[in-house]
C-alpha cells in the first residue's frame, strides 16, 4: 500500500465514522512545505503529514529512516504548533501503524522501531474499525 493508497482508505473510513461530519481535505501544495491532510471536526481543526514506509529495517536495533520529510514541512508543522494547532504525523510502517504529535517530529527517521513505539501518541498493528475511531479521537482531543 502507498501513501496515496493509505490516505484514501483513511479517509474513506473516517468519513464512515463520522458520518460524513469531519472535513478532510488533501493538499496537493508540496513545495510550500504543507501537509497532506487538514482535518475539521466538531471545532477542532489540525494537520496531517501521512508517510508510508514500505517495512521495517531486519534488525531491532536499526534506524527506521524516514525519507521525504523535507525542512519545509517540519517548518510548517513546528510554527502550528507554536501558534497553538494542531499537527500529527501519521506513519504506516509495513502493516502497522504510528501517530505522533508534531512536538517528537525531530525523532523521527532518527529511532528505532522500540523508541516509535515509546514516542508516539498511539500505535496500531494493522487497520481495522477500532483505529479509525482511535484515530479520531486522538487527532481531535
Amino acid at each position: 500500500m502507498k501513501e496515496s493508497s493509505f490516505w484514501k482508505t483513511i479517509r474513506k473510513n473516517l468519513l464512515v465514522v463520522t458520518g460524513n461530519g469531519i472535513k478532510l481535505t488533501r493538499h496537493e501544495d508540496r513545495s510550500a512545505g504543507i501537509p497532506d491532510v487538514s482535518y475539521l471536526y466538531k471545532g477542532v481543526a489540525g494537520w496531517i503529514e501521512i508517510k508510508y514506509t514500505p517495512s521495517f529495517p531486519v534488525r531491532a536495533t536499526t534506524i527506521v529512516r524516514l525519507y521525504h520529510f523535507k525542512p519545509e514541512q517540519r517548518l510548517f508543522i513546528d510554527t502550528t504548533l507554536k501558534n497553538g494547532g494542531n499537527a500529527f504525523i501519521l506513519w504506516r510502517i509495513g502493516k502497522e501503524i504510528f501517530l505522533f504529535s508534531g512536538e517528537v517530529q525531530a525523532y523521527l527517521g532518527h529511532s528505532t522501531k522500540k523508541e516509535l513505539v515509546n514516542i508516539c501518541v498511539n500505535f496500531w498493528h494493522y487497520l481495522d474499525k477500532d483505529f479509525y475511531k482511535e484515530l479520531l479521537l486522538n487527532i481531535t482531543s
